[in-house]
């Protein structure tokens, strides 16, 4: 049994290594495909030998009872007994606090490191059918070194209504298929912002809940922000 720590609130589930498990304290899903060892972040897809070729990840938030899934989100050591982890615990924090009576100086905590990337996604809540839905999406290199392999993927629910007329600016337009488009903007430099904005036509009115996925060589799980937007007659 593995120990495996969720990656939104840090919590350490003792059996979260089984396909459809979710995490004690948030509920978290820790079964989806982004949190597989065989899930690659830059191509946005499963790299398993085992999965056909021609099988493509929609979506790498849904939670599927995928034979392949191994975690990727493995805490150290395994999990033998309740008892054990308590009484190491209850060591731990008495030598914890012999330290702090015994040492005249603390070292202090880091504090956890800055997002690399920042995604500000600008698109309208509401459109008519017959107008061009547009879509911008910024990303800003926060860190203090290039983002190298900077991709940003366009997907959900309502994208096979869609028609992607055009991508701005043109040399970043990668590739389009019924489930998703994906512009390349290569290397952000550090502090500087790379922008790409999707153009498209919808064939009717109806709901759409899409999902703007920025994928990078130095970012081990890709940004996702959501959109919502109703396409009226």
């Amino acid at each position: 049994m593995t120990a495996v720590r969720c990656p939104i609130c840090r919590t350490i589930n003792p059996d979260g290594s089984r396909r459809l498990a979710r995490c004690v304290s948030c509920h978290e899903a820790l079964g989806k495909c982004r949190y597989c060892v065989h899930y690659d972040s830059r191509q946005l897809d499963c790299t398993h030998v085992a999965r056909a070729t021609d099988e493509r990840i929609l979506d790498a938030d849904e939670v599927l009872n995928c034979r392949l899934f191994e975690t990727r989100l493995s805490a150290r050591g395994p999990v033998r007994a309740i008892f054990p982890l308590i009484r190491t615990v209850v060591i731990g924090a008495a030598i914890g606090l012999g330290l702090m009576f015994g040492l005249s100086r603390l070292v202090a905590r880091k504090p956890p490191p800055a997002t690399p990337l920042r995604t500000t996604v600008s698109a309208p809540a509401s459109l008519f059918s017959e107008e061009p839905l547009e879509i911008a999406v910024s990303v800003l290199n926060q860190a203090e070194r290039p983002a190298e392999d900077v991709r940003v993927a366009l997907a959900g629910r309502g994208m096979r209504s869609l028609t992607c007329e055009a991508v701005e600016p043109p040399e970043c337009f990668e590739g389009a298929t019924p489930q998703r488009v994906t512009a390349y903007i290569g290397e952000i430099p550090a502090g500087e912002t790379g922008t790409v904005t999707f153009r498209l036509s919808a064939s009717g009115p109806g709901k759409l809940e899409l999902a703007t996925f920025v994928s990078a060589a130095t970012l081990p799980v890709p940004d996702q922000t959501p959109i919502k937007c109703e396409i009226v007659p």
